[in-house]
């Protein structure tokens, strides 16, 4: 403790700051990036906890070229701050139609939406072309798609594709790697507010539901990936059942997969 305040007594500090080792920092970041591509998946990293064009420089100088935001706002940032792949991991505010047009104008923009009433609002006035992701619930009841409404993903699906400013991504969603979870499932007792998987018999008709001619053509295949890959033979959180790709994505902040 005393060493700790003559560092700070040293260093001027009277209010509470941020403090960074950059060198490690920069040494986690080069790590990550070499375990993604190591991997084969495409490192789109969250940029929401650093907010920070400074360190989002030294992912820049590892090798990264796209990222994630939560915010239009934040995305305004880091465009301006040279960032031209950008994804806004946060379901569509249907009142920002203005800044997505104005942001889709000058970088290669990702949206997220989870109703008909973000995917009409894009169809009646987005004006420049966008990746559209939808947001799958998959058992944390935060926001998105119930992972066992299949109908439900695949009417937003083709209302997008049939959009000529919108190109279907694929399918994103919010792992719950801290959540508690229940032997429960999800679908067998919806009620159950921490039910967050599905037993094997869901898995099964989640899996035959879904055909691989099932998405709409014109569905991008090769999905850009912000989280860590693994592997997971349960249908719901960390995984991607409703799709017929089984390559999965995980990891405690957002999760993508594409048909």
């Amino acid at each position: 403790m005393l060493r700790a305040t003559r560092a700070l007594s040293r260093l001027n500090i009277q209010r509470p700051t941020l403090l960074v080792d950059a060198k490690r920092v920069q040494r986690n970041i080069a790590h990550m990036a070499r375990k993604m591509g190591d991997a084969g998946v495409d490192f789109r990293p969250h940029f929401k906890t650093h907010q920070s064009a400074a360190i989002g420089a030294w992912f820049r100088d590892a090798g990264v070229d796209a990222v994630t935001v939560s915010s239009l706002d934040m995305a305004e940032y880091f465009a301006d701050h040279g960032w031209s792949d950008i994804t806004v991991a946060f379901p569509l505010n249907v009142r920002e139609i203005d800044t997505v047009n104005r942001l889709a104008s000058r970088i290669t923009l990702h949206l997220v939406v989870d109703s008909h009433a973000a995917v009409e609002a894009l169809e009646a006035r987005l004006t420049h072309g966008v990746y559209v992701w939808i947001k799958v619930d998959v058992g944390g009841r935060r926001s998105g798609v119930p992972w066992m409404d299949v109908d439900g993903v695949m009417s937003l699906a083709h209302r997008i594709v049939d959009q000529p400013n919108a190109r279907m991504a694929g399918l994103c969603s919010r792992t719950q790697a801290t959540a508690t979870t229940s032997t429960t499932c999800a679908e067998c007792a919806p009620s159950t507010r921490r039910a967050s998987h599905a037993c094997p018999s869901c898995v099964r008709d989640c899996r035959r539901r879904t055909s691989p001619h099932a998405f709409p053509s014109g569905t991008r295949r090769a999905a850009a990936s912000w989280t860590t890959s693994t592997a997971s033979t349960r249908c719901g959180p960390g995984t991607s059942c409703s799709t017929t790709s089984h390559r999965h994505t995980s990891a405690p902040a957002e999760q993508t997969t594409s048909p």
